[in-house]
């Protein structure tokens, strides 16, 4: 696989991942800053395991990207129930 392909292949698992988020969270949880204290860590550690794995694809490599997608969606699920959570607390 080219590096042209391999980046390419990057951005389709950055869209898939945004696509899930958005099947999963509603309108506004962004600008609830939580959201970002929740998000932020697992999001950083995707891109850099993908950044990795575009530069060196080794299975490793990938088998980390995987962990990372997981990981990351993981807090977005994690963010979505404690931002429904806030919301109720809030009304």
């Amino acid at each position: 696989m080219s590096p042209e392909e391999r980046q390419d292949r990057g951005t389709e698992l950055c869209q898939r991942l945004s696509e899930a988020v958005a099947d999963i969270a509603r309108s506004g949880i962004g600008h609830w800053d939580r959201t970002w204290e929740i998000v932020g860590p697992a999001d950083a550690q995707f891109m850099v395991a993908l950044s990795d794995w575009e530069s060196e694809p080794t299975p490793e490599a990938l088998a980390t990207v995987t962990a990372a997608y997981d990981a990351c969606l993981a807090a977005w699920t994690d963010a979505v129930r404690q931002f429904h959570q806030h919301v109720q607390e809030t009304a």
